[in-house]
Order: structure tokens, then C-alpha cells, then sequence
């Protein structure tokens, strides 16, 4: 009886995925061929207007020192623009399946991404190259901003957007969970270099989708497992659309963490098992809502157009999976190098450039021996187990996609933020705060009398 009760609440549950499935892929479908259909003329104008600037940076210009934490991703933002300028209104979901774009014929020419946007805007060229296998979601939102105003107008919307979503995010975290949750929030964001982030479209968006989400969990608290797992399932969908394998684990990470300090702040006595099984069928969810979303653009532009999309989208997993590198000096890498190269990308402090691992490891010991001496008597066991759990995701998603994570360290680099978001938390949350004043408290003076 109860095995059946078991697999019939399983099954409801996967008709309202499949349900939702459905939902979404209209809604993604939909909503790329209405932001095609805005007028191209004038998006193409701003564009132009922005490409001066493009060209002076650069394909991968560093700013606010040199440093790989530091750097713009033109490279990747002139893919995106030239898709952006090379949709036709009249063939919509042509434009949006496709993704086409102008590509340079001499790939080792200085700054070959800027320069071959450049050449289509100058020369009248027509796409030449197709970017198919991701669905490109940030279309929606920026191909309207590029009809009001040149790009660089457009970074400056998404950094007030940005630091508005997070001021809120920080203020909701310190008061409805804790303030040790809004510090590390903001330390795992600001030493992955948070100024850089919303000058990047494809790098902003899946950190909008992360906080956004976040305090989605922080407003519903007594979410069922049911619902929690219908939203990550939204949350991995909507990652498959935005995302271009940026830095999709934070999506889950931190919206999960969040979930997770919520119930324990209701009930601090919840054991390892209950909290890890919900985290095991939201994660499975989220899984579930990225890949098969992105599998659905592979299978649904091969229907429209009769060509063999799923195995470019295979082929481009294998490559990113893979251990070989098509360029530069290695040829070859392992699992461990992915890690140290993105490990590496965190060695220097991200304004200044200086060596931070003189400054960590003293920190680090300091800090392991306030735990030892000032350490509370009522932590949570589980929420330290999970969260270092947590904190070793980023190199497993290295480890796994090794290719992806060696090459474009400079940005996927940044999935470490749920690392030092765990190890803050930790440390934060284990120290006895009433004893570390207690022993830097200065005794009164007594007033003299005469």
C-alpha cells in the first residue's frame, strides 16, 4: 500500500514536470520570435554606434588591473551582438532557431571577434555562421534595450539592475536568515570580482537568475517538496535558455543553500537525512529542467529545418567533456589541470593583482584556530557537512567539463563563488560570537570620586 501511494505521488509529480515542460518550451519558443520581430533598422543602428568602443577594447580588454578576473568577454558579447544584428523580422523563428551571425575568415587575426562585427556593419557582409545549439535567451531582453540604445547603454542598465537586485538580495538574506549569510553572500560575490559581472551579458545573466531565485526561497519559506522541486526545475530550464555554459552551478548552488538556511532557521534540530534528501530531489529536478530544455532546441531547430542538429549538440558536449585543447601550447589536459587552472584565476587578490595566497593561508590557520578555541556548542552538523558539500561542487563541475573550464577559466572561474560562500558561511557560523567579544571586550574604567 505504501509503495503504491510512493509511485503514484511520483508519477503526479513528473506529469506536472511534464506539464511544465510543455509550458516553458512555448514560452521560450514564443518569446525569441517576438523579440525578432522588433525592427532591425534601428537595432542595427545602435549597434554600430557601439562598435568604436568594441573596437578600441578589444576582444578580451582587462580593466581595473590586469588581471583574468578583470577581463571583459567581448569575445563572446560580438557573437552576441552579430546574432542581435542579424535577425530578419520577417523570418522570425528562422532567426531565432538559427542564430546566425558574420564570422572572419582569418580566426588568427588580433581581436578576430570585434573586427569581424565590425567588417559585416562596415562592408554590408552578410552571416555566414550559425551558433544553433543554445537557445539564447538573453535576446529577449537586450534586443529591445539595443532598439532604445547602443550597447554600452545597455551595460549600464544591467549594472543598475544588477546592484539594485542584489542591495535587495543582501537586505533580505541579513534579515530573514541571518547577518553571517548576507557577509558571505557579499564576500563570495566580491572576490570573484562583482564589478565585472553586469558589464557582461552572458556572464550577468545567470547570476540575475540565481539572486532573483534566491529570494523567490527567501519569500517561501514552507515551500512543499513538490513545489520547491517544480521551481528548480524552472530555474534549470530558464538557465538552459540564458546561459552559454557560463556559469550555470549557481544557479542551483545558491538558491538551494538559501532553501536549505531557511528550514534550518524554522527548525535548527532537522537531521542530514531530511535536508539531503531534498536537496537530492530538487538537484535531480534542476538536472532535469536544464537538459531536457536544451536538448528541445537541438531537437525542435532539426525538425523546423530538416538538418541534423542533435549531433552537433552531442559533438559539442564530447568537446567540452573532452581533455583536448585545439590551441595554444597544451594540447592535452586531465581532470586535475581544469581545477588548478581555475584554482589559479583566484591566486591573486582581482583589483590589485597582488599575490593573496600570502594573506589566505595566515587567515586560514588564524581562522581554524578561532574555530578551535571559540567554537559553539550548538552547531548543526548537517548544515557544515552540506555545506562543504557545497563548497566542493565547482571543482567537480571542473573535473567534468575539463575542456570548457581550461579554456574559459577567466570566466568560469567565477563558479567559486559558491565555494567561498560555503567556506564564509562555515566559519562564520561555527564561531561562538559572545566569546570572541568576551576576550576583545576592554574592562570599563571606574569613575574616581574625589
Amino acid at each position: 500500500m505504501k509503495t503504491r501511494m510512493m509511485t503514484k505521488h511520483i508519477m503526479q509529480i513528473l506529469w506536472h514536470f511534464f506539464k511544465l515542460y510543455w509550458l516553458l518550451l512555448i514560452i521560450f519558443t514564443l518569446s525569441l520570435v517576438l523579440a525578432c520581430l522588433v525592427p532591425k533598422e534601428i537595432v542595427q543602428k545602435n549597434i554600430a554606434k557601439s562598435i568604436e568602443q568594441l573596437l578600441q577594447q578589444g576582444d578580451r580588454p582587462r580593466i581595473l588591473g590586469n588581471h583574468k578576473l578583470n577581463q571583459l568577454d567581448n569575445y563572446t558579447e560580438s557573437v552576441m551582438l552579430g546574432i542581435i544584428y542579424n535577425h530578419e523580422p520577417q523570418q522570425p523563428l528562422a532567426s531565432a532557431l538559427r542564430a546566425e551571425y558574420y564570422q572572419g575568415s582569418d580566426s588568427s587575426e588580433q581581436d578576430f571577434r570585434v573586427v569581424s562585427l565590425n567588417d559585416q556593419i562596415q562592408y554590408g557582409l552578410t552571416s555566414n555562421t550559425q551558433y544553433p545549439r543554445y537557445w539564447h535567451g538573453y535576446i529577449v531582453f537586450i534586443r529591445p534595450l539595443l532598439a532604445l540604445m547602443p550597447y554600452q547603454s545597455v551595460q549600464k542598465v544591467l549594472q543598475i539592475a544588477f546592484f539594485m537586485i542584489f542591495s535587495i538580495l543582501v537586505a533580505q538574506l541579513s534579515k530573514k536568515i541571518s547577518i553571517i549569510a548576507a557577509l558571505s553572500f557579499s564576500v563570495s560575490l566580491i572576490l570573484v570580482n562583482i564589478s565585472i559581472i553586469p558589464l557582461t551579458i552572458h556572464a550577468s545573466m545567470v547570476f540575475f537568475i540565481c539572486m532573483i531565485s534566491m529570494l523567490y526561497f527567501i519569500f517561501h519559506t514552507n515551500v512543499a517538496l513538490e513545489k520547491a522541486a517544480a521551481a528548480f526545475f524552472i530555474i534549470g530550464a530558464l538557465t538552459s535558455y540564458m546561459d552559454l555554459l557560463t556559469a550555470p552551478l549557481v544557479t542551483f548552488a545558491f538558491p538551494a543553500i538559501v532553501m536549505m538556511l531557511m528550514l534550518n532557521k524554522q527548525d535548527n534540530h532537522l537531521g542530514i537525512k531530511y535536508l539531503l534528501i531534498r536537496l537530492v530531489v530538487v538537484g535531480m529536478a534542476w538536472i532535469l529542467g536544464y537538459a531536457l530544455l536544451w536538448v528541445s532546441k537541438w531537437i525542435l531547430t532539426s525538425i523546423v529545418f530538416q538538418e541534423d542538429f542533435i549531433a552537433e549538440g552531442i559533438n559539442a558536449i564530447n568537446e567540452r567533456i573532452g581533455r583536448q585543447i585545439p590551441f595554444g601550447e597544451v594540447s592535452q589536459i586531465s581532470s586535475l589541470d581544469a581545477i588548478q587552472r581555475n584554482l589559479n584565476t583566484l591566486y591573486t587578490y582581482t583589483i590589485t593583482n597582488y599575490p593573496i595566497m600570502p594573506v589566505a593561508i595566515p587567515v586560514f590557520l588564524i581562522g581554524a584556530l578561532m574555530i578551535f578555541l571559540w567554537h559553539r556548542k550548538d552547531i548543526n552538523i548537517s548544515i557544515i557537512v552540506l555545506m562543504s558539500f557545497f563548497g566542493l561542487l565547482p571543482y567537480i563541475w571542473y573535473a567534468i567539463a575539463a575542456n570548457h573550464s581550461y579554456i574559459h577559466s577567466y570566466f568560469t572561474s567565477r563558479v567559486q563563488a559558491i565555494t567561498l560562500f560555503s567556506v564564509s558561511y562555515i566559519f562564520l557560523y561555527t564561531l561562538d560570537w559572545e566569546k570572541v567579544k568576551s576576550i576583545f571586550k576592554f574592562p570599563k574604567k571606574k569613575n574616581v570620586q574625589a
